[in-house]
């Protein structure tokens, strides 16, 4: 179990929330605790968060972001996509009343118990995951990512409508629920358009020979796959594919999972042309988004990826709720701040998140392709 804590102090405004007229507050100390997956099956997820949201925390202690007189001292720990682990963390954060929110976890594998301890203590928690489970365990869960039925269908249209599928099949998680409501939509929605669906092949998180599968679906007359796995894994898939003959021709679609760096650096070659929904676009789209990204690169020497870019602006999301709970913030009080996010300027989607009154995220998607070895959007 990894644990580090750091504390920085602040005076102004955050870049990328809205002006507030000034008012009085004493100076004050609270905690928000960070409780990512830095290792594990979820850490090519977590780990670029926990960066994200980081400096989304620092910039906001540096400049009053949190609110006049409000400091937050946060602390980061490993999940490790681990329940047991989660669940320890989890009541340590609830037996701490400094500590208003909780940024995690990372996984709906995990999300559904850290729900459960956040509710029976009525501390509000903002997971990753688009799993709409980890939302239904009490109104003190929210959600990051937005949920398949949201976003599967901008992909789903461009598939049908621009790249012209006409039958395809899939390879999908079936370990993880998310992974597998996704690829119904996505497969439904082609369907409707007209178009046929093949083979529905599913494989275990665990797996790492996918040779039998690669086999079958290259031996498939479908123009377009479907793939539903963790980048890592993804990009192996498509590879053991390519040898396996599949046909170059064939249009290869996935979800926001596929938007890291891995899918790139072990696919190589073997995952060019792969497009897939990503709630962020290299670079940005808007100067929230641009002011990241250089901010970004300058303090850890990379690019940030999809999920480095949504730990900011969850950051940004906690930020606010935060000042809009000051002067004398509770866990209640920033509960219904979250609530009623409305249109808070992010670095991903298109640029304004909101939750809405069932507590789903909205901040809109976009699609996403390799070419020449990086990530850009699709026109």
């Amino acid at each position: 179990m990894k644990l580090t804590l750091k504390t920085l102090l602040g005076s102004a405004a955050l870049t990328g929330l809205a002006v507030l007229a000034p008012f009085a507050a004493q100076a004050e100390t609270y905690k928000v605790a960070i409780l990512q997956a830095l290792t594990g099956p979820a850490g090519f997820l977590g780990a670029p968060f926990a960066e994200g949201i980081q400096m989304a925390f620092d910039h906001a202690n540096e400049t009053g972001g949190f609110g006049e007189g409000i400091t937050i001292e946060y602390s980061v720990a490993d999940d490790a996509s681990d329940k047991s682990q989660v669940i320890t963390l989890m009541r340590r954060y609830a037996n701490d009343p400094k500590i208003l929110i909780v940024a995690g976890p990372t996984s709906g594998v995990v999300a559904g118990v850290a729900g459960t301890v956040a509710n029976e203590a009525k501390l509000p928690m903002m997971t990753v995951t688009n799993t709409v489970e980890a939302r239904e365990t009490g109104p003190y869960s929210f959600i990051t990512a937005q949920p398949g039925p949201q976003v599967v269908p901008t992909l789903a249209k461009y598939a049908a409508e621009k790249a012209g599928v006409k039958k395809c099949q899939s390879i999908s998680v079936t370990d993880n629920e998310s992974y597998v409501t996704q690829t119904r939509i996505f497969l439904d929605l082609l369907k409707k358009a007209g178009a046929e669906t093949g083979d529905e092949i599913g494989l275990k998180g665990n797996e790492t020979d996918y040779s039998a599968a690669a086999v079958r679906l290259a031996s498939s007359d479908a123009d377009c796959l479907f793939v539903s796995a963790p980048a890592a894994m993804a990009a192996n898939i498509v590879i053991q594919l390519k040898q396996a003959g599949l046909n170059p021709d064939t249009k290869i679609f996935g979800i926001t999972s596929l938007a890291s760096p891995d899918l790139i650096r072990i696919g190589g070659g073997a995952v060019e042309g792969v497009t897939f929904i990503a709630d962020w676009v290299p670079g940005g789209t808007n100067e929230v988004g641009e002011e990241f990204a250089r901010s970004y690169e300058k303090k850890y020497g990379r690019e940030p990826s999809n999920w480095g870019a949504m730990g900011y602006s969850a950051g940004l999301v906690i930020a606010d709720a935060i000042r809009r709970s000051s002067p004398e913030p509770t866990r209640e009080k920033v509960r219904d701040a979250m609530n009623t996010t409305d249109a808070l300027m992010v670095a991903v989607g298109q640029g304004g998140f909101s939750y809405d009154a069932d507590r789903f995220p909205h901040f809109g998607i976009n699609v996403v392709t390799v070419k020449d070895g990086k990530f850009v959007a699709v026109k």
